[in-house]
């Protein structure tokens, strides 16, 4: 097993959170004066990465922590609304059990990914680095892999934007993208992940097996 420590992303890798965000997201942008997507457009929307996708709603990099915090402070008073995807807390008990460390890097609020997770799945995480910007992960991420006295070799960063892929290549850690999440399989592969996961159960038998990177 190549991998002794997987840190986790946790909006749109562990929880599915796209609902939720696509049915509240009119409402904040309206109060942050940003442009209205209409839900039929949202799967194409997938195949715009993270500065594309601001960039088309007209969100500033000065103004994304008020929008963040709006969002955040919705999913808290909604948390029951989202859960899991399918597969992922037999994914995180399984590494668990085979003695992987486990870490979340989020831009969410460790107060939401709490909730969501509920207490049993969070005993399994060693360490919580939440309310990160999406766009200083690489500096929490270095951080996970110092305090698990681990060389980075030894470390990949699971998520589903390019983002987490710039955040891992400046950790110098490997990166592993997952296709059900916020950007599309194809908006993915463009940030040149080491591994495209297309199901929770191929992520599971990757990081279970020999996890060699072709």
């Amino acid at each position: 097993m190549k991998f002794r420590l997987a840190i986790f992303d946790f909006d749109g890798t562990l929880a599915n959170t796209q609902a939720f965000f696509a049915g509240i997201f009119n409402e904040i942008a309206q109060r942050h004066r940003l442009r209205q997507i209409d839900p039929a457009d949202y799967e194409a929307l997938r195949h715009l990465n993270v500065r594309q996708m601001m960039q088309h709603i007209g969100l500033s990099r000065w103004k994304l922590p008020w929008v963040t915090r709006s969002f955040l402070k919705a999913m808290y008073l909604r948390a029951n609304e989202i859960e899991l995807f399918p597969g992922i807390e037999d994914l995180l008990q399984s590494l668990h059990r085979e003695s992987v460390s486990l870490s979340i890097v989020s831009s969410n609020s460790e107060r939401n990914i709490r909730r969501i997770l509920g207490e049993g799945n969070c005993q399994l995480f060693s360490q919580f680095q939440c309310g990160v910007s999406i766009f200083g992960k690489a500096r929490r991420i270095r951080s996970v892999v110092r305090r698990s006295r681990l060389s980075s070799e030894k470390a990949i960063y699971i998520g589903d934007q390019t983002t987490d892929a710039e955040a891992a290549k400046g950790s110098n850690v490997a990166f592993g993208a997952v296709s059900w999440g916020f950007e599309s399989a194809e908006t993915l592969a463009r940030a040149q992940p080491d591994v495209l996961f297309e199901s929770v159960e191929s992520l599971k038998q990757f990081l279970l097996g020999e996890g060699s990177i072709n």
